[in-house]
């Protein structure tokens, strides 16, 4: 439970990031890039619990492919922010 208000938290921290910024193209690329970067992160530990068969196969198979969407979606948006930049 602990480590789900974490996560909660640490989602809520990003999107008040994203939104701080939002005016400034550049910045806001940084922050998008640092919230995929955090995605990517977390499916990677769902990955890793998956391989490791650490008891949390159930979990890990139900997020795994939403983190590994939240990249790609990531991803994308950066780049794209990143073409608006420069």
């Amino acid at each position: 439970m602990v480590l789900a208000r974490l996560a909660g938290a640490r989602d809520i921290a990003l999107g008040v990031l994203l939104i701080a910024v939002r005016d400034d193209p550049a910045r806001l690329s940084g922050a998008a890039a640092l919230a995929t970067a955090v995605d990517a992160a977390d499916a990677i530990a769902f990955g890793a619990a998956l391989a490791g068969r650490d008891g949390i196969d159930r979990t890990a198979l139900r997020n795994l492919p939403v983190a590994g969407a939240a990249v790609v979606a990531g991803s994308w948006i950066t780049a794209q922010l990143r073409a608006q930049s420069t």
